[in-house]
């Protein structure tokens, strides 16, 4: 895994709410039990390829894929993680066994050593214990936990950006992988599926746990349909960020995905409160709402704020990799900020951002109320200002991108006055 580019070149992008770093937006993970492989890691471009390797169509791992790659938007390649088993030392045994009872099980038996039978460890002490079959061990075994897997995981691959596990977990299991992506590097995003009936109902419950927690890379579905629903929008959405366009998931199809047909607008205005997700049905139309991260940020937001900061950092890492120096002068910070520009404008050009008036904070020669006609405006601060230590470290002085979001229109209110 290579080191992190942050340390050269740190871009940070501030919105009423944190955002964290992105790097790599077009390929999902699928963690599962994996007996087909042995790496930790394994990417596919068709689930064709997961059945010649002797993943069952029946395998939750495979119908999770198919959601993936079925969308009318897909990924081209997806990438397959399994749950790896640890090794450890014994500690669990409770109960205790006298050494010369434990002689008569098995000639092997120490003191301080465990004796198993199938209901438990026993440590060779002082206590009798029924039984028969026993054996001495040091050691368990046992699934890795959820930050484990995840995290071996990332380490055996930094391209895969969201993350849904193909296992029943508990809500600490979800809160524990929700968390480890908020904070891992290269970033990525947790996404799970839940059915639980508590959702529509009243709190607590998941939803309402995670948004208390203020999770920004964390993206929930409610589903009795699939036990992965979440990864149709994953898929459609794996595909969409490869092109030159802004999008949102509200009101997208969830192709392979049953809708929620039986979901009032009590208990989905419960999920929605507590920014849960869910593919219902209005009318005739059958529409994925509303495209929500756990903190009620919006996904779209999100990953596009990490694609384009990933392209910010990387255009000026090339610069710093290519030019014989890059002076510290304005000359040489006008050549960063012109390379900053050619990034902006390419937001412009795909409607992420648009022109509009900035109501943000004042930054440098940017006031509240200031019209940006442009939806950008880099600035930096001056050379002159700089202080010795910065200039003698060869540090640029800070550069602020300031952005107008485009946004989306999500509900529309429209008001018919009639005469006669």
């Amino acid at each position: 895994m290579s080191l992190p580019l942050d340390d050269i070149v740190n871009v940070t992008v501030n919105l009423p709410v944190t955002t964290i770093s992105g790097r790599q937006f077009n390929l999902p993970l699928i963690v599962g039990n994996v007996t087909a492989f042995n790496d930790r890691i394994k990417v596919y471009s068709s689930t064709d390829e997961m059945l010649e390797d002797g993943f069952l169509t029946s395998d939750r791992l495979y119908q999770a894929a198919v959601l993936l790659f079925g969308q009318e938007e897909k990924p081209s390649k997806i990438a397959v993680g399994k749950i790896g088993i640890v090794t450890e030392p014994n500690t669990a045994g409770e109960d205790e066994i006298l050494l010369a009872d434990a002689l008569e099980l098995n000639e092997n038996a120490e003191v301080g050593k465990y004796i198993y039978q199938s209901e438990g460890a026993y440590l060779i002490s002082d206590t009798q214990v029924e039984g028969s079959q026993l054996i001495i061990s040091d050691t368990i075994t046992r699934n890795e936990t959820i930050t484990e897997y995840l995290t071996a995981c990332r380490q055996a691959n930094d391209e895969w950006y969201c993350v849904n596990v193909c296992s029943v977990l508990t809500d600490s299991e979800i809160i524990a992988g929700a968390q480890y992506c908020e904070s891992c590097s290269p970033s990525a995003l947790f996404c799970f599926t839940t059915s639980e009936a508590d959702a529509l109902t009243s709190n607590p419950n998941i939803f309402a746990s995670l948004k208390a927690l203020g999770l920004r890379r964390c993206f929930g579905q409610y589903s009795t349909q699939h036990l992965d629903a979440v990864c149709a929008i994953i898929g459609w959405v794996m595909g969409i960020i490869t092109k030159n366009v802004s999008f949102t998931l509200a009101y997208k199809p969830e192709v392979g995905v049953n809708v929620e047909a039986d979901i009032s607008k009590t208990g989905f205005n419960q999920l929605n409160s507590n920014n849960g997700n869910v593919y219902d049905q209005r009318g005739t139309y059958k529409i994925f709402e509303q495209g929500k991260m756990a903190d009620g940020s919006y996904f779209d937001e999100v990953i596009q704020l990490d694609k384009y900061q990933m392209q910010i950092q990387n255009a000026i890492m090339d610069l710093l990799t290519t030019m014989p120096k890059i002076a510290q002068t304005e000359d040489g910070m006008t050549l960063l900020i012109s390379t900053i520009n050619k990034i902006c404008n390419n937001m412009f050009n795909a409607g992420f951002i648009a022109g509009g008036v900035w109501q943000g904070k004042k930054i440098l020669n940017l006031e509240t109320g200031d019209s940006m006609p442009d939806g950008y405006l880099v600035q930096a601060e001056s050379i002159d200002s700089q202080s010795q230590a910065d200039r003698e470290a060869r540090k640029a002085p800070p550069i602020y991108v300031s952005l107008k979001l485009a946004g989306a229109i999500h509900y529309v209110t429209i008001i018919i006055d009639v005469n006669r």
